[in-house]
């Protein structure tokens, strides 16, 4: 690598990491896959002391990192401009000519969370197999790595593996060893850990209600449903066999059954390169539009800031160096100095997509209460909440936080134990935004 592809490596490190930490607004699968991250540093075990629906390779390894270099949000993020970067790298080898342009759209999703990750991972894996000698074992391993971040991705992303070397049996067999591997290694760490049956509690038999609750059609649905059908015809009628085609096929699969624009985006990067590869563009004009682009938002970050619309939470370890806007930090100030005042013997439960950024905020641990989306809380898991709420509460003093259930909130949390709260305790006041319950 050259000292012009070094420089401009730093400089996309840069400007990933700025816009990270000062344009883009908190966003919740950012606010979850810290708490995660940070849980796991604090010596937390996924799926025994917190809920998640992943696998838990993104949060150990970021949880590692912060361990070593600081349990904050700035650490993590830089994380996340290391791998926004890595896939800066990849997308220059897949598309030379057009690289840029598919960061352009990239910047107003480089949430770090665990999508970025397998981004890169599938990004590799598609830079492998087009090269002359295929390293097979190196795609098993990094298909394991994939498979052990997210179990679906994972699976699905075998499947051209299947579909090409269908004939050569050994080879299939060679990239399943390789595959195996992480697997192994994950299996290990959850005996160890004593949180197998839990795990495949959360991700697997609770992906039945996630898609029982999360499945929708919009635009993107028939959008994706569309590139699918080009796709079919690029490969099996006009006979394109380009390997990118059929990784861009299973990508498109990432988008269910949440087809939001976040999901979307993600999953036609694989189909961007491969059109993108087939049309000329002036690489200066593309160049000077991302340049005009970083300088539209670093003109607005600072707008934003010098009009005190954003500001920086500096007077906490957890979010240090986090630009929030006004209502955002106003909303925060709020919950945390009345947590501050509730007795420490009270059972405390925030109903709220925020409820990891209040926690973290009171230095307050993170558990099973916290995240209570469809399908994050198993089979059958709000019945399974609401039991043991009830259980919890019959014993002891309780004080409920919640979004009012009226609230007509776009977010995918159970609308069921809201309704409990609101129709089996009393309500004792309203703070901000929210309703205060109790029962007293």
């Amino acid at each position: 690598m050259n000292k012009r592809s070094t420089i401009e490596l730093i400089i996309i490190f840069i400007v990933t990491l700025i816009i990270n930490l000062t344009w883009l607004n908190f966003n919740l699968d950012e606010m979850w896959s810290f708490g995660f991250s940070y849980n796991v540093s604090q010596g937390l075990i996924p799926y025994k002391d917190f809920n998640m629906v992943i696998f838990p390779f993104y949060p150990i390894l970021n949880g590692l990192i912060m361990s070593l270099f600081g349990k904050n949000f700035l650490v993590f993020e830089i994380t996340n401009a290391i791998i926004c970067t890595a896939i800066f790298y990849y997308l220059k080898k897949l598309c030379p000519k057009n690289y840029y342009l598919i960061f352009i759209v990239l910047l107003s999703s480089i949430y770090a969370n665990y999508s970025l990750l397998c981004l890169l991972l599938i990004l590799i894996i598609i830079n492998i197999e087009q090269k002359p000698k295929i390293n097979h074992s190196l795609i098993g391993l990094l298909l394991g790595l994939l498979f052990i971040t997210k179990q679906n991705i994972g699976i699905i992303f075998i499947l051209p593996s299947i579909y090409l070397y269908y004939n050569k049996p050994k080879i299939i067999l060679k990239r399943l060893l390789f595959f195996s591997i992480p697997i192994f290694f994950l299996i290990i760490y959850l005996l160890l850990t004593k949180s197998l049956f839990p795990c495949i509690n959360y991700t697997i038999l609770g992906l039945l209600d996630f898609n029982k609750y999360n499945a929708y059609i919009n635009i993107q649905t028939f959008i994706t449903i569309a590139i699918v059908l080009y796709i079919l015809y690029r490969y099996f009628y006009k006979k394109d066999k380009k390997i990118i085609l059929l990784y861009s096929l299973v990508s498109l699969f990432q988008n269910y059954p949440i087809f939001d624009s976040y999901h979307f985006l993600i999953s036609i990067i694989p189909f961007s390169i491969y059109m993108l590869n087939r049309i000329k563009l002036p690489i200066l004009a593309v160049k000077l539009t991302l340049f005009f682009i970083i300088t539209i938002i670093i003109i607005s970050i600072g707008s934003e800031i010098l009009d005190n619309k954003k500001i920086f939470i500096n007077n906490t370890n957890t979010f240090k160096y986090k630009a929030l806007t006004v209502d955002q930090n106003k909303i925060i100030n709020y919950v945390t100095d009345y947590i501050k005042n509730i007795p420490p013997q009270t059972k405390l439960f925030i109903l709220d997509p925020n409820a990891y950024l209040y926690k973290l905020e009171s230095n307050i641990d993170i558990n099973k209460y916290d995240l209570i989306n469809n399908g994050n809380m198993g089979y059958n898991g709000d019945e399974r909440i609401i039991k043991e709420v009830n259980d919890i509460c019959s014993d002891e003093k309780c004080l409920f936080i919640i979004v009012p259930s009226e609230f007509d909130i776009n977010n995918q949390l159970n609308k069921n134990i809201i309704n409990y709260v609101e129709d089996e305790y009393e309500k004792a006041g309203n703070l901000y935004s929210f309703f205060i319950y109790n029962n007293d």
